[in-house]
């Protein structure tokens, strides 16, 4: 029998396929390769070395976190597992995925399981948090975007909710109340024990002081601005004439679409939603599908060299076995 893991695989990778096979029905292929061919290669080089920035910032915002918590890695050891983790993930569905990848790696030399699991929450937490608001500030300061009552005020709501956890879950008082919850409430020990030392861990961040949460945050605040620099390089070397503040809600918009794993890495549904915002731009669907294929490139880039740094490590485990 098929296993459901298998069955979730194929529905996404039909998904994938399916949303493809119906962009490029409507849009000539031989239109998206003009537009392709004629990327400006200075621009695309700019965009990767954007990238690449906005990666080691990454690395450095993760590295605080675990080495706040006992964790010693240094900011390149996090970049390469970073660049391992976008490896799996082309083959592995969703975020959960590349995160137990992190975890095992940051938890591995230390054996801080509990530590490792609160450093990637926390910054996953804050990613999320930060998408969605420079968001909602450049839908706001864009003047050709349609701005939706009722979308709006979801997205509102669910900043104000993230700012009230964030509040809420980084106070002493409120981590003790849940300790004792756990204390109280008679789960199974293995159990509550696993509980307890997560909390525990995320007690460390509401230990930190303001200084350490407001560094974390600026950071994360800068890499976004990154972010949006590196797709306005790629965009300038197609000739969209978009411009930052498009770029910065579109980013937000299609990253909180690839939250959800209903496609194998995001294809096919990135492909999709950058066609469909973008053409509220003004930009043609062969353009933006052209921008989607870019940016997909510069993603299998990296990816791949996650894959040459795992080539290497397993050579090194491989000879290491052998001697």
């Amino acid at each position: 029998m098929v296993s459901q893991h298998s069955l979730k695989l194929l529905l996404r990778t039909g998904i994938a396929l399916g949303i493809l096979i119906l962009l490029f029905r409507f849009i000539p292929v031989s239109d998206v390769l003009a537009a392709l061919l004629f990327i400006s290669i200075p621009y695309l080089v700019l965009g990767l070395a954007i990238v690449l920035i906005k990666h080691f910032l990454t690395a450095y915002q993760m590295r605080l976190l675990i080495n706040h918590q006992g964790i010693s890695l240094n900011t390149y050891q996090v970049f390469q597992i970073n660049m391992l983790t976008q490896f799996y993930s082309l083959f592995l569905p969703g975020d959960l995925a590349g995160g137990a990848i992190r975890w095992y790696h940051f938890s591995r030399p230390n054996k801080k399981r509990a530590e490792a699991v609160a450093a990637i929450g926390l910054n996953r937490f804050l990613e999320t948090l930060m998408i969605i608001s420079l968001g909602i500030l450049f839908w706001l300061l864009d003047r050709q975007a349609r701005i939706e009552q009722s979308a709006f005020q979801a997205l509102s709501f669910i900043f104000l909710f993230l700012i009230g956890m964030y509040l809420l879950f980084f106070s002493r008082a409120f981590h003790r109340y849940l300790i004792r919850l756990c204390e109280v409430r008679h789960l199974p020990s293995f159990l509550s024990e696993k509980i307890i030392k997560v909390l525990r861990a995320f007690e460390q961040y509401a230990e930190a002081g303001a200084a350490f949460h407001f560094g974390i945050l600026s950071i994360c605040f800068f890499r976004q601005i990154i972010g949006i620099s590196g797709l306005l390089a790629f965009a300038i070397g197609l000739g969209l004439s978009v411009d930052f503040i498009n770029l910065g809600w579109i980013r937000s918009a299609t990253s909180i679409v690839l939250m959800f794993p209903i496609s194998i890495s995001g294809i096919g549904v990135r492909e999709a939603t950058f066609v469909h915002l973008l053409g509220s731009c003004g930009i043609s669907p062969e353009k933006a599908l052209a921008f989607s294929l870019v940016v997909f490139a510069q993603r299998l880039v990296y990816a791949f060299t996650g894959g040459w740094f795992e080539f290497k490590r397993r050579l090194v485990l491989n000879a290491g076995a052998r001697g």
